[in-house]
């Protein structure tokens, strides 16, 4: 419930500023292979790109804006800024943490079920779409380790190198497959 406000840039000289409270503060994750262990969600949406700053109504800056999800959920979010601190140099200077290996990401969509985790869509010519994965599967293992939420879903694949294969475990149609998807890293394939 606490007011914050955040800064928004949406050129090289706009600037826009939106208010409202803290919502939630903890793990977040979402539908596209993105996970955060600590985030801060907030209903003062984001009026401008990622990277801007949230403050607190003191005017201590307590996050750097990460996603505008107004478009899905009508709220903000943004990494604390303790989190960001700790990786402040190589964000700005290559846009990514340098010293974390690149992870697997296989390019799927999914949702939570009371099945699992059910594959809702696939980035077009991705790792998962060229595997085989399918709308509709619900993915209950990775390499034969038990996955029943997206969290778990994403740890045991983010365990991998990008370019590992990873064997999903999917139910298709009442039938058990596997199913071995050779990951890529999702900065490369979005260049």
């Amino acid at each position: 419930g606490q007011d914050v406000f955040v800064l928004g840039s949406t050129g090289a000289t706009e600037r826009r500023v939106s208010n409202g409270v803290i919502s939630d503060l903890g793990p977040f994750d979402a539908h596209w292979e993105y996970m955060l262990e600590s985030a801060i969600q907030s209903s003062a949406i984001n009026p401008g790109f990622g990277g801007g700053p949230l403050f607190d109504n003191r005017g201590r800056v307590v996050g750097i804006t990460s996603l505008n999800l107004g478009q899905v959920g009508r709220f903000s979010l943004a990494v604390p800024i303790h989190l960001f601190a700790d990786h402040r140099q190589d964000l700005l200077r290559f846009g990514r943490v340098r010293g974390r290996p690149r992870r697997a990401w296989v390019g799927m969509y999914v949702e939570r079920s009371p099945l699992g985790v059910v594959v809702s869509g696939l980035v077009p010519n991705g790792p998962a779409a060229l595997g085989g994965l399918r709308e509709g599967d619900v993915v209950v293992a990775v390499n034969f380790a038990e996955v029943g939420s997206r969290d778990e879903l994403y740890r045991r694949l983010w365990t991998h190198s990008a370019g590992a294969v990873v064997r999903l475990g999917v139910l298709r149609e009442k039938q058990r497959l596997v199913i071995d998807v050779a990951s890529a890293d999702r900065a490369e394939f979005y260049r």
